[in-house]
């Protein structure tokens, strides 16, 4: 008679025998199985006690005709033996004469234990040691979850795993796959997440740890490299601090956290990095389950398009009807976020050649990035692929003389660049004049650190102009808002003109509605937009098949009823306008003739 033996291991990791006791050897009260403890977690010993208890056990049944449990379990545990720790070499392992390993006890999923148990074997000092030995004196590694699905990279780092995902992107901004502003951006994303699990072995990663990563990420405060506070400090250090407000950013005032947005930003870079690697069987997808967690991070502002009413306050103060501007930015560059829906960083980097004419002779801008060959510091940059692309200038800017201001830069850029080149010059080495370069940017402005172009026009339309001068103090507006207007305004227009509805133009994919796509690029404003990697938007801007008499037909739709535009005057070299907004009394306010019609019914 042969019984059934089953292995099974115990909460503490002890293997533990199984013998099932025959029915009609035994008593109805009693239960059907004894579990005998092996006092060992090394699995091979184990097997080896197993076999030994089965044997006696095997005996005892044929020795006994009815069988009494305490009788066996005394039996039993008499005749059980511990094979000797040196007797049972993991794998059975043993050299040959030539000095070659050999195994004789493997199993399909033993090929990474014997890669540990070498790699154990050749760090052991101690060459005279028996084997068994030397395997167990070694540190038991990490345990992997679902190790037979996990390739022998799961043993790696994180942080090795992140230093190839950051080649990988780096190979994908070379091929033009994803914009120069991309990596660096990822880089900083992907810090909080190095500093916590940047030394921990990716196959350990669960669930668990991305949910606890989330949760702590609410408390990660903006800027955190750029804080003083923050020096030297760990990402778990950090969020301490700022958990208890103790956190303070570079002017004494508590250090703001991220907004709902960033914070997802930064939730999706380690999701993106955790596919990488999951790519590479070295983590289990379910890991990026544990980012589902609901946190309670703030909500950042969502921005707006400007009204029409806003509209007629930038563009029809006094501010341009007097030309008070000093520089030719501050007027041209947001009459072109009206006009085109481009970003500011996007506007305020052209340069002389960036307004071109087709064939027919058509004007258009291209706004592109700089090349790769492009050695000058002040290169030019893009949000992403989808950003490069042709807009054609609207009829409103032809009316307004745009392209007779870019002809009279291109007229006086060289005189402009030997006046800059002589001042640096005479100017007394190592002070800001010395190290003044000519730039070809249509408005006279050079790249700033961070914001690049826009960084001046940006202070002075969103700082000055809108909040200070109007004052229009509304956190949802912005330059961008623009864009906002542009992208919804013109829409509609495609819209109406079309005669469908919205879902029946977005499903149907007419070309007006591409042709939106390819002047704006990607923009959450409107659902005819809101899409990423759509077919259209693939598509090379430069080899396409609209033409910019086609996109034309289609930009010059967009018009804003009821908004003035004056003139440009071109500002005096040497002189500096300013004004001041007015003081008001007590109680006094602004209306305008038409809102005081609409009050007055």
């Amino acid at each position: 008679m042969r019984s059934s033996a089953y292995l099974s291991v115990s909460r503490c990791g002890v293997f533990l025998v199984r013998l099932v006791i025959p029915s009609e050897r035994r008593s109805h009260k009693d239960p059907r199985d004894i579990k005998f403890s092996t006092l060992t977690k090394d699995p091979r010993c184990a097997r080896s006690i197993a076999r030994r208890l089965r044997v006696y056990f095997e005996l005892y049944l044929l020795q006994n005709v009815r069988i009494e449990r305490q009788a066996l379990i005394e039996y039993l545990r008499s005749n059980m033996k511990k094979p000797k720790l040196e007797d049972l070499a993991p794998f059975n392992a043993d050299k040959d004469d030539n000095g070659n390993w050999r195994f004789t006890d493997v199993k399909p999923g033993d090929v990474g234990a014997i890669d540990a148990f070498l790699e154990a074997v050749n760090r052991s000092s101690q060459g005279d040691r028996p084997l068994s030995q030397v395997a167990l004196s070694e540190p038991l590694p990490e345990r992997f979850h679902e190790p037979g699905r996990l390739s022998s990279s799961a043993r790696l780092r994180v942080s090795r795993h992140i230093a190839d995902y950051l080649k990988s992107e780096q190979a994908r901004e070379d091929d033009k796959e994803i914009g120069e502003r991309s990596l660096p951006q990822t880089k900083t994303r992907l810090r909080p997440f190095l500093e916590r699990f940047g030394t921990k072995q990716i196959g350990t990663l669960t669930p668990a740890d991305m949910e606890k990563f989330k949760k702590d990420l609410v408390f990660y405060p903006v800027n955190a490299p750029n804080l003083r506070n923050a020096v030297n400090l760990t990402f778990d250090e950090i969020v301490s601090r700022s958990r208890r407000k103790l956190l303070l950013d570079n002017d004494g005032a508590i250090a703001e956290r991220l907004t709902e947005a960033t914070l997802e930003g930064y939730v999706t870079v380690a999701i993106k990095f955790l596919e990488f690697a999951a790519k590479q069987y070295a983590v289990n997808e379910l890991v990026i389950k544990g980012f589902e967690v609901k946190t309670n991070a703030r909500k950042g502002t969502i921005k707006r398009a400007f009204t029409q009413t806003e509209l007629k306050s930038i563009f029809g103060d006094a501010y341009y009807e007097n030309a008070n501007y000093n520089r030719s930015y501050q007027y041209w560059v947001p009459l072109l976020g009206l006009f085109t829906g481009a970003r500011l960083n996007e506007i305020s980097q052209l340069q002389l050649n960036d307004v071109r004419q087709d064939d027919a002779g058509l004007w258009y801008i291209d706004i592109t990035a700089s090349a790769d060959d492009d050695e000058d510091e002040d290169t030019k940059s893009v949000k992403n692929e989808e950003s490069r692309r042709l807009v054609p200038v609207h009829q409103q800017l032809l009316d307004l003389k745009f392209i007779d201001f870019v002809k009279e830069q291109r007229r006086s850029a060289p005189s402009r660049k030997a006046e800059i080149e002589a001042k640096a010059a005479s100017a007394k080495p190592g002070t800001k004049e010395a190290n003044a370069k000519y730039t070809p940017n249509l408005f006279g402005l050079t790249s700033g650190t961070g914001d690049k172009y826009g960084k001046a026009p940006g202070r002075w339309f969103n700082e000055k102009y809108i909040a200070e001068y109007l004052e229009i103090k509304q956190p949802e507006i912005s330059f961008h808002s623009f864009r906002h207007r542009f992208v919804t305004s013109l829409a509609q227009a495609i819209v109406d003109s079309s005669g469908l509805g919205v879902e029946t133009v977005l499903h149907e994919r007419i070309p007006e509605s591409v042709i939106l796509r390819r002047i704006c690029g990607h923009s959450g404003a409107h659902v005819l937009t809101a899409g990423r990697n759509q077919n259209d938007v693939h598509t090379n801007t430069y080899t396409g098949a609209f033409s910019i008499a086609s996109m034309k037909r289609v930009i010059d739709r967009l018009n804003y009823p009821g908004v003035h535009f004056f003139d440009y005057v071109e500002p005096i070299l040497g002189t500096r306008k300013r004004k001041n907004t007015p003081a008001k009394k007590a109680g006094e306010f602004k209306v305008s003739s038409e809102e005081l019609a609409n009050l007055l019914g």
